[in-house]
């Protein structure tokens, strides 16, 4: 909660299932969210940089200005695909 009402917060995940419709409301994180990007709806999974540019994107249209890509960090569990993927697109993370 202290996290979304400084900061845009997004989602990137691999998950086919959908977790952003089941999981996350079910822990009430979903409300904490102001994008969500699902690999699979875009064609690309991480570590591909084309799902962190998305990213960028869609936080850009929520802000309703332009986001550099070392304006964002991203945050995940698997160093291959997150922390590599986000750096290869420029992020911190």
């Amino acid at each position: 909660e202290w996290a979304s009402d400084r900061y845009c917060l997004g989602l990137i995940t691999n998950n086919v299932d959908r977790l952003v419709d089941n999981t996350l409301p079910l822990f009430g994180l979903h409300e904490h969210f102001r994008f969500y990007v699902l690999s699979h709806e875009v064609g690309f999974e991480k570590p591909s940089r084309e799902v962190f540019a998305k990213a960028r994107e869609e936080a850009s249209a929520v802000l309703g200005a332009p986001v550099a890509p070392e304006e964002m960090l991203h945050v995940g569990d698997n160093y291959a695909a997150d922390y590599c993927g986000a750096r290869a697109a420029c992020m911190e993370a």
